[in-house]
Order: C-alpha cells, then sequence, then structure tokens
C-alpha cells in the first residue's frame, strides 16, 4: 500500500485534474479504495493505514497483519497497484495533451511529428521517405502469458475507471455531477473487491482467445486507424509539398490459440476455433461499420453529380449482392446506402451467414469497394465525411482484413522431428534402410534430398502415432486457412529449441507432406521461423 493516507474524505471532489500532477488523482483513488475497504473489511484499515506510513522505516510492520486478515489484505494491494497504473497512464496522458497544447506536436518525445520532424531535419527527401514507408510493416504480437490472468470482467472495469478519471478533467461538470462520477468510480472500485482480480483457475484456450479478442473490441480496432491518421499528420506538417503518403503499415500477429509449444491444451481443433474467431470478429466489425455508413450516407443523386466510375462500381456490388432489385428499390436515388447494403450483404456471405450475395474472394475485393466510394465522397465535394468516417473504416479493412491478426503456429522441433521419422517409418526414402540420427550430417542430407522431390507421398494418417498425427492435422488447419478468405490468417510457422538448419527444413518438408502450397502456382508459401533458445544454438547460428 502507499506511504501517504487521504488527505480528503473520499468523496470530496479534487477539483479539476491538473496536467501533469499525480497528487490528486494519487488522492482520489486513494480515498475511494480506503473507503470501500472500510464497507468490506474494516478491521484492516488500521493496519493498512499504519503500514503504509510505517513502510519507508520499518518493513517489518507488514508482519503485523493478523493471519484473517492477510488475504484481503493482498487482495487490496494487487487492487491498489491496478489503480495506481491507471493513474499513472491518465497523468501521462493529460502531461502529453499539455505539451502538445504548450508546444505543438513536435514537443511530445517519440511521437509522429517529433520523429519525422527529425528526419526531415536531417535531410531525408520525401521520396525517400515515402520508399521506406512503403516497405515498412509494424507487427504487434499477442501473446497470452501465464503472468497475465486478469479476467476479461476486470479489464473491463479498469477501462470505467480510466475513463472515469478522464471525465473528471474538465470543469464543466456541476458539483451534484461531479459527486455522480466520483461514486462511479468508488462503485467500480467495489466491483473489483467483489469481482476478484485473478483467475482461481488456469484459462481455456477459447477463454485466453476471447481475452486477446477483448482487446481489439475495446480498443485496437477502433485506435488503430487513428495512429495511421496521426502518421499523415506528421508528415503533411514536415512534408507538406510532398504528399508523402501514410501507409497502413499496422498488421497484428497472435500466438493465442497457435502456441502448441506453450499449452498443451492447443490442438488442431482449437486452432481452427481460434482462426474462426478472429476471422468472425473482424467481418462482423467490417460489416457493423458498413451499417452504420448505411445509417450516415444519406446523399441523394438528385443532389449532387455522382461520378460515373462509382456508378459503375455500385451496379456491380448491386449485381454481386443477390438482391439489386430489392436493395434499390428500398433506397431509391440514394446510391451512396445502396452501396453499402450490397458491401454489408457481401460481408454476410463472408462470414458464412445466410445470404444470397457473392462472399468476397479477399480483403483487397472489400479495400477497393471503400476506397471507390471514399474518392467518390471527395468528386463530391464530401471531403470531410470521406476523411473522418469512411477512411477509418478502409483502414481497418487493410489492416485487420478477414483475419483480426495473423495467427502463428508454434511448435517444437522435436516434435517436429519425430513426426518426420514417424512418416518415414511407414514411407522409407529410397535407398534407406535405417533411418540415421536426428540433427546428424545424414539427417540434413536426407531431409534436403526429399524436399527436392518434386512429388511426395502421401503418408497413412491412420497408421502415424498419436502426436504424428495432431502435427500433420494442424498443418491440415494451416491449409485451410490459406485457402480461406484472408490467406494472412495464418502467420508463421514458429519452430522453438530450433538447433540447426535441418529443423527448419524439417518443418518445410512436413508442411510438403501435408499438402501445403510450394509457392510454385503464387500461392502464399508458409515461412518457418527459428527460435534458438540456448547458448550453444545461439552460438551455432551462423555455422547452421
Amino acid at each position: 500500500m502507499p506511504s501517504v493516507a487521504p488527505t480528503r474524505p473520499p468523496f470530496e471532489a479534487p477539483g479539476v485534474l491538473a496536467d501533469d500532477d499525480f497528487t490528486p488523482v494519487f488522492e482520489l483513488l486513494f480515498g475511494l479504495l480506503a473507503d470501500v475497504v472500510r464497507r468490506r473489511e474494516p478491521g484492516l484499515i488500521k493496519h493498512l493505514f499504519e503500514t503504509g506510513r510505517d513502510q519507508g522505516r520499518n518493513q517489518g510492520r507488514a508482519g503485523t497483519i493478523p493471519d484473517a486478515l492477510r488475504v484481503p489484505a493482498l487482495q487490496v494491494t494487487g487492487i491498489w497497484f491496478q489503480l495506481l497504473g491507471i493513474a499513472e497512464e491518465n497523468v501521462a496522458q493529460r502531461s502529453r495533451r499539455h505539451m502538445e497544447s504548450a508546444g505543438g506536436p513536435d514537443q511530445v518525445a517519440g511521437s509522429f511529428s517529433d520523429v519525422v520532424g527529425s528526419v526531415a531535419a536531417a535531410g531525408v527527401s520525401a521520396e525517400d521517405l515515402a520508399a521506406a514507408l512503403a516497405s515498412a510493416e509494424v507487427s504487434p504480437t499477442l501473446t497470452a502469458h501465464p503472468t497475465e490472468a486478469k479476467r476479461v470482467t476486470v479489464l473491463e472495469i479498469h477501462r470505467r475507471i480510466y475513463r472515469g478519471l478522464v471525465a473528471l478533467e474538465t470543469d464543466r461538470w456541476t458539483p451534484r455531477e461531479r459527486e455522480a462520477l466520483i461514486r462511479a468510480l468508488r462503485t467500480d472500485i467495489d466491483l473489483l473487491w467483489l469481482t476478484g482480480e485473478l483467475r482461481l483457475e488456469k484459462p481455456t484456450v477459447e477463454q485466453e482467445i476471447a481475452w486477446g479478442l477483448h482487446f481489439f473490441h475495446e480498443t485496437l480496432y477502433e485506435q488503430t486507424p487513428r495512429v495511421i491518421d496521426a502518421l499523415a499528420a506528421a508528415l503533411r506538417r514536415h512534408y507538406p509539398e510532398a504528399a508523402v503518403p501514410a501507409p497502413a503499415l499496422l498488421r497484428f500477429s497472435t500466438w493465442i490459440g497457435g502456441d502448441r509449444d506453450g499449452n498443451p491444451f492447443v490442438t488442431a481443433d482449437t486452432t481452427r476455433f481460434a482462426l474462426t474467431e478472429y476471422r468472425r470478429a473482424a467481418i462482423r466489425r467490417l460489416a457493423s461499420g458498413c451499417t452504420e455508413m448505411v445509417a450516415l450516407i444519406s446523399i441523394s443523386a438528385n443532389a449532387v453529380n455522382v461520378p460515373d466510375a462509382f456508378r459503375s462500381a455500385l451496379a456491380g456490388l448491386l449485381a454481386a449482392s443477390g438482391q439489386g432489385a430489392e436493395i434499390a428499390r428500398r433506397n431509391p436515388d440514394e446510391v451512396f446506402r445502396q452501396y453499402f447494403v450490397a458491401i454489408t450483404e457481401r460481408l454476410k456471405a463472408t462470414d458464412g451467414q445466410e445470404s444470397a450475395a457473392r462472399p468476397y474472394a479477399n480483403p483487397d475485393e472489400l479495400v477497393r469497394d471503400l476506397l471507390a466510394a471514399e474518392r467518390a465522397l471527395m468528386m463530391i465535394g464530401a471531403e470531410d465525411l470521406a476523411r473522418t468516417r469512411l477512411r477509418p473504416l478502409r483502414l481497418e479493412a487493410e489492416i485487420f482484413g478477414f483475419r483480426t491478426a495473423s495467427l502463428d503456429i508454434r511448435q517444437n522441433s522435436s516434435v517436429v522431428n519425430r513426426t518426420l521419422s514417424d512418416i518415414w517409418a511407414q514411407l522409407p526414402p529410397d535407398g534407406i534402410e535405417t533411418l540415421p540420427e536426428v540433427n546428424s550430417r545424414d539427417w540434413h542430407a536426407l531431409v534436403c534430398r526429399e524436399l527436392a522431390r518434386a512429388e511426395l507421398p502421401a503418408p497413412d494418417r491412420a497408421a502415424l502415432t498419436a502426436e504424428a498425427a495432431e502435427m500433420m492435422a494442424t498443418l491440415d488447419v494451416v491449409r485451410e486457412a490459406q485457402g480461406g478468405p484472408d490467406p494472412r490468417g495464418v502467420g508463421a510457422l514458429i519452430l522453438s529449441m530450433t538447433t540447426s538448419a535441418a529443423d527448419l527444413l524439417a518443418f518445410y518438408l512436413l508442411g510438403r507432406y501435408a499438402g501445403l502450397p510450394d509457392g510454385e502456382d503464387g500461392r502464399r508459401v508458409v515461412t518457418v521461423i527459428p527460435l534458438l533458445e540456448t547458448i550453444d544454438d545461439l552460438g551455432n547460428a551462423r555455422r547452421s
């Protein structure tokens, strides 16, 4: 617990929160938490306050907490550290806003405007910067780390508390309204106490997938296009004459549902389930955005000159929707509404819902349709509508596609090599009576030889060991995903405990046995990424 007792009663308003002052937020949250403790576990108050005051002088005082109160003491300490994190984030954000308001966006260290300004000051040309951005891709990866066990319910409460602090930053509230906001904060802190901070049981893979998707639903879907807009604003600021484009260079990856080396409960079926959930979330988010466009863009063809290119695109979409006449009749002359209704129907079909529409073959088709509408709005003078409402939706389609995040498939090299040995025991390579030792020179040569064969026989799955059959079933899921509406649904094949190049080649060879495309017909080839996890393996990496 903190070393400072609250100086205000729990519901006394601290006034408008200063831009970079942590004290009012600290005192407010500490006071509210203390009020909850007084109500829920009153016997704990004197111990926590005494411990807090004396903590700097005598760490042993924490031991004076009675045994019966140690569990709630741990609980309130955990809640307090979470509240501290929320407070620090809130104060840091206010500080950044203050710096930008006082000195402009370049004053915020590490911001796009600061970095692009430094690039421009260094003499980098607009052409070179545009080329660098066009080839760049930033791909954060989400993992379900065992130390991150917070429930989605708790994360939602944390978000409400943060938003409550944001609401208190303004002075527009009456005393009655401010008291209501602070009371809502106390209610959420009380809910943290009553809900429990951590799961008592290990979450299932399905729960971990829902946990990962929570961050997309609550933040990433909406905020990621704003990141690209911030980059675009920085480029306009520092290269005003060059019109350097800001590409949608963010792409997300995840290990949740694909990390079978880190979680023994991840199977081929759970990976298939994960891919379905990520795909469904992205498509339904895009469909929801298009439905919003239907309600929003009520432009009549009688009020503007609709570009011929847009009319042509609309005709194609209505035909692909399977119900073009009905859509046109329902929204007469409202060509943009017709357009987005038709897109929504196609997205429903892509999601596997009942629809007469033709599904989208890939996200690029959808991006082209959204871009056509965006350009049409620009041409009729609705630039702000195009930039502020439709462009973010188009960026979502570019960034998240029909997958939300690319699911990386992680497996241990020993499993890969045992599976390959099992297949070769059933289908002995020509001229081999006894298989060489794994990762020997002869093993490496054999893997390379078999990988170079034009065709490989199909193993009898029923004759494989359970482990090998599961490994091949996982590669089947990879193959299915690559043939789906977004080939980027599967990311890389991560090979943990890689010891040599032969391990990597063995994974590629298993892919061949599972029927994965080899790239000769233009289809996407899987990428195997090694994890070198011992000092010896790191040292031998260059020689391997």
